[in-house]
């Protein structure tokens, strides 16, 4: 008798313990959304592009640069000018990209190494106007704010990648 309601306890835990496990994975999501919407900011650029026009996020990037790097007004439209450029670049690219996965097309090795040389031609094109527009204090915290950046991107990358595995 004692066995039969030790295994019956025992059976009980199991089976609570197994649907909390099935509640969690549905409350996440709905806790990353509260949290953003808390914090009122648009975490990536896919969100950013989504919603606003280019010179919008310009606008944006640009004064969240200018509250960063304590901008002059002329730097400050010297930036704004530039990220305008870029936000209108990036948005022909990714509908450029649309285009091409709805015809499901794969590149090539060739196709895939100019793509790459571009987007390193166009990263060292704005490295240099920025050191042009920016002081020296200022260009060295954007280079370490943007590292900074790049290694953000880079780690929530490989978290991604071992949660699909």
């Amino acid at each position: 008798m004692k066995h039969v309601l030790s295994l019956l306890a025992l059976f009980v835990v199991l089976g609570l313990q197994a649907q909390e496990q099935e509640q969690v994975p549905e409350k996440e999501p709905e806790r990353k959304e509260r949290r953003a919407q808390r914090k009122g900011r648009m975490h990536n650029h896919k969100e950013m592009a989504a919603k606003f026009t280019p010179e919008q996020i310009a606008t944006i990037k640009t004064k969240r640069m200018a509250l960063q790097l304590d901008l002059t007004d002329a730097q400050q439209r010297q930036v704004q000018k530039l990220n305008e450029e870029i936000a209108t670049e990036r948005k022909a690219k990714i509908e450029a990209r649309k285009a091409e996965k709805e015809k499901k097309k794969e590149l090539t090795d060739d196709e895939k190494f100019e793509r790459l040389n571009e987007r390193l031609d166009a990263q060292l094109a704005h490295q240099k106007a920025m050191r042009k527009i920016l002081n020296d204090e200022q260009y060295e915290l954007w280079k370490s704010t943007a590292a900074k950046k790049g290694r953000k991107k880079k780690a929530m990358r490989k978290r991604k990648q071992r949660r699909s595995k």
